[in-house]
């Protein structure tokens, strides 16, 4: 090999190099170049949700007392959301922090026109006697809930010593021959379920899907004794079926009742629907059809659409 040769090997072996060291400084730059563009865009940007953050916070700190009046759940919500949008800030984590932002600023607006809809004038104009209705609201909120507690304990004991008294009359009634036959307490469970079949298409409302519940955990409980060869045992809790749809049959167990402040009727069984008119608190309405969430109703008018399950009990 010549030397000539050589040299021009060398000279091409260093411009290869040289030319590949050109391109990577050149696109080192250029994303480098992007990356302060994005961090010159983004600084008003943060800038912005800073201040932004600060306004809800004074706002929310001048309007407390008067948002603890009218708009407490509001106030609570949106106290949490700028908790919730500072931790974000925090962490540099602005789209998040965009995001509760959105939430925020309806929030506040809402306890704003709350505020001016029912100003510290129509409550007392006398701050003794403000403090002395609030302290006794929050008593008697206190006291019901107390009642409700007592009375849930109270129905958990009933149901208790129901409970032990129809194991008690089961157990009496194995020991005991010529009770039923294993062919009379097959007939009383085939009847039994006939039962049930009804009372899952008529269960509309709660304390009919309460009594359809019992019922089917006699029928539950009277297989079980059935297929442990005591059929008079089996017989007696299928006969408690019955019973329990007497009393579901006396209840009018398609009848519902609004559950929420306000409900829309609505002409077919989609929330895209039309709305045919609301129903507030308390009315009752007849259950026509239920159709998976939804049920047909007729109203004391007359009117007839359809509400969803969330809305009636």
């Amino acid at each position: 090999m010549s030397v000539s040769t050589c040299m021009s090997g060398v000279r091409q072996h260093f411009r290869s190099h040289f030319i590949g060291l050109v391109i990577f400084f050149a696109l080192t730059a250029v994303l480098g170049g992007c990356t302060l563009l994005q961090n010159v865009k983004k600084k008003p940007a943060d800038e912005e949700l800073a201040r932004s953050f600060e306004q809800n916070k004074a706002l929310l700190d001048e309007v407390k007392d008067d948002a603890l009046r009218v708009a407490p759940s509001e106030y609570g919500q949106a106290v949490a959301l700028v908790g919730e949008m500072k931790h974000y800030v925090s962490k540099s984590e602005y789209d998040g922090a965009w995001r509760v932002e959105k939430k925020v600023q309806p929030l506040i607006n809402k306890i704003q026109s709350t505020i001016k809809k029912y100003p510290a004038s129509t409550w007392a104009s006398d701050p003794k006697q403000y403090t002395a209705k609030m302290a006794m609201m929050i008593t008697e909120v206190e006291g019901l809930k107390t009642i409700n507690r007592l009375q849930a304990r109270r129905l958990e004991s009933t149901e208790a010593a129901r409970d032990d008294a129809i194991k008690e009359v089961v157990r009496i009634r194995s020991r005991i021959q010529g009770m039923a036959s294993s062919t009379e307490a097959a007939a009383m469970f085939a009847e039994a379920r006939v039962i049930i079949d009804r009372m899952v298409d008529d269960a509309y409302n709660d304390e009919a899907r309460g009594d359809l519940s019992l019922a089917r955990k006699f029928m539950k409980d009277g297989m079980d004794e059935l297929n442990g060869n005591n059929p008079g045992g089996a017989a007696y809790l299928f006969d408690l079926v019955s019973a329990t749809y007497e009393n579901f049959r006396g209840m009018e167990p398609r009848s519902l009742t609004i559950s929420v402040r306000s409900a829309v009727l609505r002409s077919a069984p989609s929330k895209s629907s039309a709305r045919k008119g609301l129903l507030s608190y308390g009315v009752i309405v007849e259950g026509l059809e239920r159709k998976g969430p939804w049920f047909s109703v007729r109203t004391s008018e007359g009117i007839e659409g359809w509400l969803h399950e969330s809305i009636v009990r």
